[in-house]
């Protein structure tokens, strides 16, 4: 008898082979398009790992027992959509179609950044980004939503600006968001993803978000990646980075940052001023700058201090007073974002390549 294969499981009573095919449904972060190469700069094909976790579930694929728990599990999204007018239909050369959501255990990623519009690409406009919110609210079980820092805070590449407005408006006050600061993509083969179930127990959860701050998962990541090629090397970058000592604080740094973007959004919902009176600074205007200084404190020189408070862009130069009794009420209100990272599984030899790989520019997928 090998060892492999359960013999007596078709004796089981029903129920208790229910609840085993339950237990082996994927827990997948299903994706609504595809992340694009080049803004990651990587040299993996990123829509390889998309497409692959896009699919229906192994189990759906078994027998009849196994297949009714994968179909009331969960369906195609498309079809969701379909069945419930009120929501978006999406578009855009950057989207995924088909994928396979199991509602009870799922999370909605979307992979925007502002590069898509750099590079001309007509993809997801920003009312999008609010109406899928609404759509995964609606899902059974609620749902879970994550979106990329590009939408909040870049993590690590150069900040030119202080967050989009915006942006925050797509966001719920007090629901928890996971943020991915950081995708890695990791090469090896079939056989040793299955082995560590890092990539679910049958190796099809091609794409998995944890916590930042979850070292030990990190580093099971890192061994798994430490099995592949040596010619890997930006993977090899990317663990060093997050097993560093720095990486922690960095995250923490980066929360901070984001608490100081959503104090200074519901700042200027509450006591900002039209454009027009920003450049002239009247005198009535005394007062407001008064409650400005109970809220924020800055290190700019005074003369400099009318014009640099009204502008968004300079507000990195301003520090929270957390003391203030508004800035607690807005902090323990805001939408609570979790920093991620990311691993993609790809079973490509990817590393090949001598230039990171274009983006997907054609079509949906």
């Amino acid at each position: 008898m090998s060892n492999n294969v359960f013999h007596p499981f078709a004796k089981l009573p029903v129920e208790l082979q229910f609840a085993i095919w339950k237990q082996c449904l994927p827990h997948r972060v299903v994706e609504i398009d595809v992340p694009a190469a080049s803004l990651l700069e990587t040299y993996c094909d990123v829509k390889y790992a998309s497409i692959k976790n896009a699919r229906p579930p192994v189990v759906s694929q078994v027998c009849r027992n196994s297949r009714s728990i994968a179909l009331k599990s969960g369906m195609f999204l498309v079809k969701y959509i379909e069945a419930h007018p009120m929501l978006p239909c999406w578009g855009g050369a950057a989207q995924l179609r088909d994928q396979w959501i199991s509602f009870e255990t799922d999370i909605i990623h979307m992979h925007f950044n502002s590069g898509y519009y750099d590079m001309g690409w007509p993809v997801w406009g920003r009312d999008d980004i609010r109406d899928l919110f609404k759509a995964i609210a609606t899902l059974p079980k609620g749902g879970a939503a994550s979106v990329t820092d590009e939408l909040i805070r870049p993590f690590t590449r150069e900040f030119r600006s202080f967050g989009d407005r915006k942006n925050f408006k797509r966001f719920e006050e007090g629901r928890e968001y996971s943020v991915s600061v950081k995708i890695v993509n990791v090469h090896v083969t079939r056989e040793q993803a299955r082995d560590t179930a890092l990539f679910g127990i049958s190796g099809e959860e091609f794409v998995k978000c944890f916590d930042g701050y979850d070292g030990e998962t990190i580093a099971k990541y890192h061994a798994l990646s430490m099995k592949g090629s040596e010619l890997d090397v930006e993977a090899r970058e990317s663990f060093d980075f997050l097993t560093s000592t720095d990486f922690p604080n960095l995250l923490t740094e980066w929360q901070a940052k984001v608490e100081k973007s959503w104090v200074f959004y519901k700042w200027w919902q509450a006591f900002g001023v039209p454009r027009p009176v920003r450049l002239a600074y009247p005198a009535d205007l005394v007062a407001w700058h008064e409650m400005l200084g109970t809220v924020w404190t800055t290190s700019l020189k005074d003369e400099d201090y009318p014009r640099h408070s009204l502008e968004w862009t300079t507000a990195d130069n301003y520090a929270l007073v957390r003391e203030n009794s508004w800035v607690q009420a807005t902090l323990r209100e805001m939408p609570k974002f979790r920093p991620t990272v990311m691993f993609r599984l790809c079973f490509l030899e990817c590393w090949l390549h001598s230039v990171p790989a274009s983006p997907y520019s054609g079509g949906r997928l």
